[in-house]
């Protein structure tokens, strides 16, 4: 292997900010074949790890990064206090795990799971390009598909979604102790189980990175939220057009044909 190429590609993932796969590196490198890319990726990662550097080469999200080892992450967390942690916000994590678990998925099929609107957490996910909007629903209005993105893998540090964890991992973390389940709990006491099982998915995910922040619902993009709103009025045209019912924002059922109210008749009426 030509000392040359190493360190031509060993410069090219120092300097990028975003992993690099090895189709873009030999995009960048003319000389270079396809195979001699991926023989210097795989003799530089062997290189470190002989060499017990403190940094190793990872594959994330589709791409290769250099990345530090976990050993020194409290050190560099230390050394990095001031600066600010940031997060998804409680409903944009509900919003991002439905998705990653049953992407491509609709907004309609997102807020079943939810039970409430969800339209500012999109608004964010996509802002932040841990979403993507992969085509349209082979339904009634065609409404807006959504999965997950490269960045989002890289995110959490995995390289593809069959590195999440699995039904019974999830199911291990929400289910609650067994002195708990004697005695049925209340639908609030059920709402935080849950919510409390999202966190402890996402310290699973995210121990070593972290995922931009919700700043404010208000401040999401208006353009996009119009965008969001005809595709969500489209899904309850085609539900309604379906079922003969027509759907509040509170997603009560209104009959469109009520049953008719017999009359009463007032005392000392015949």
């Amino acid at each position: 292997m030509s000392q040359d190429l190493l360190r031509t590609v060993e410069a090219l993932l120092f300097a990028s900010p975003d992993a690099l796969s090895a189709e873009r590196i030999k995009s960048i490198i003319p000389y270079a074949g396809l195979r001699e890319v991926r023989s210097a990726l795989s003799e530089l990662a062997e290189s470190y790890d002989s060499e017990g550097r403190s940094f190793q080469l990872s594959e994330l999200g589709g791409g290769w990064r250099i990345v530090t080892r976990k050993e020194y992450s409290k050190l560099i967390e230390k050394m990095m206090h001031t600066r600010r942690k940031s997060r998804l916000s409680r409903a944009a994590l509900e919003t991002l795990a439905v998705i990653a678990y049953r992407q491509p998925c609709t907004r309609f099929d997102i807020e079943q799971v939810r039970g409430v609107n969800s339209g500012a957490s999109l608004s964010t996910l996509l802002e932040h390009e841990l979403l993507k909007i992969t085509g349209r629903a082979e339904t009634v209005g065609r409404p807006l598909l959504y999965s997950t993105t490269e960045n989002f893998l890289s995110h959490l540090g995995i390289n593809e979604l069959g590195d999440l964890p699995n039904m019974a991992e999830i199911e291990a973390l929400l289910t609650p102790p067994a002195d708990l389940l004697a005695t049925p709990a209340l639908p609030e006491e059920r709402r935080k189980m849950f919510l409390e099982g999202i966190e402890e998915i996402q310290t699973l995910l995210n121990q070593e990175h972290e995922l931009p922040v919700e700043e404010t619902q208000e401040e999401e993009s208006v353009e996009m939220d119009r965008i969001l709103q005809d595709a969500y009025e489209d899904e309850k045209t085609a539900l309604e057009g379906k079922t003969n019912v027509v759907l509040t924002k509170e997603a009560e059922v209104i009959p469109l044909h009520p049953e008719p109210v017999p009359a009463t008749s007032e005392p000392g009426e015949e």
